[in-house]
């Protein structure tokens, strides 16, 4: 899909020479080392989520809950990244190790073997680079905005939360625009692929958590892989507010065999989802439409959702 929004980064981009190095300043030290626990947390919260969902998803058995289609072979619409169109340009790409990023940093065209932390106030742009674990990007309120723009990236997944002033992860019902954290979160022209976790633990390929206002995903391709092992809440599992997808692909590995029940969950105040293509949800045979999680949880409220299409037939695809 040809997509008309502005693909620039809003800097100039450089490659770093060498390997970088994780920037801490004395003042994030206390942020950095309460760092090493938020995956742990983001997963425990993960999997209390897809819990939740889960036991308000309609029953497989239902017959009223499914429709009679059938779904085409996948020949209609194509992602708009891959793997070979996203990640590093170069032959020979630089690595460099896992990052805790918390100061002002710019990598262009190399691969990070490990995760990229972005700690409250870090201002991080990635440029064709290929993350080898997640990219955990973290808020806090009344801190400066965490900014992290992100253009060719190959990847695993994104987890964004908002955090407390003792460092750990808020996952609060919405109270208005008080709950809402500012930040600049710009994906464009992406690849995330997602592998299935290990039980208990939850996976999905984008994740957000706490209120985040703002963020942008345009022009990526957004894949969970299966098979359905119980531990896939859907491609993208988002409770945000401002946000916007668009020209984005939510889909599954193997195409075409769902691995969770829904596709997407997008709960929050003035969410869009737009001219997106989507495969659609539903497991053990089923068919309907599953494109979207109906029950918006968490006191916020259903995204809109224009001009989407299923990926295989072409038809409209939402809720």
């Amino acid at each position: 899909m040809s997509r008309m929004a502005s693909r620039a980064l809003h800097r100039p981009v450089v490659a770093i020479p060498g390997t970088p190095r994780a920037l801490s300043g004395p003042h994030r030290r206390r942020r950095a080392a309460s760092a090493l626990v938020l995956v742990a947390a983001l997963a425990t919260l993960l999997a209390a989520c897809s819990s939740d969902s889960t036991s308000s998803s309609p029953d497989p058995s239902d017959a009223s809950s499914q429709s009679s289609t059938t779904l085409s072979p996948p020949t209609t619409l194509a992602p708009p990244t891959s793997p070979e169109t996203t990640g590093p340009r170069v032959a020979d790409p630089a690595h460099v190790p896992a990052l805790e990023v918390s100061e002002p940093m710019t990598l262009s065209d190399v691969v990070v073997d490990g995760q990229v932390q972005v700690l409250p106030g870090a201002d991080l742009v990635l440029d064709h680079v290929e993350v080898v674990g997640s990219i955990v990007f973290l808020v806090e309120a009344g801190q400066p905005m965490t900014k992290l723009h992100a253009d060719g990236v190959r990847g695993k997944e994104i987890y964004a939360s908002t955090l407390s002033p003792d460092g750990s992860i808020l996952d609060l019902e919405y109270q208005g625009p008080s709950s809402e954290v500012a930040a600049e979160l710009v994906v464009t022209n992406s690849y995330f692929h997602s592998p299935p976790a290990t039980p208990p633990t939850h996976t999905e390929t984008i994740a957000g958590f706490g209120w985040i206002q703002g963020a942008r995903f345009v022009d990526t391709t957004i894949i969970q892989q299966g098979p359905n092992n119980g531990t896939q809440t859907a491609t993208v599992n988002w409770h945000g507010a401002d946000t916007v997808f668009e020209g984005c692909y939510f889909g599954w590995d193997p195409s075409g065999e769902p691995a969770a029940w829904f596709t997407v969950y997008v709960s929050g105040p003035r969410n869009e989802v737009r001219d997106s293509v989507f495969e659609n949800g539903g497991l053990e045979g089923r068919t309907g439409d599953f494109y979207v999680y109906p029950d918006p949880d968490k006191g916020g409220e259903p995204a809109t959702y224009t001009g989407n299409l299923d990926a295989f037939t072409g038809a409209v695809a939402g809720p």
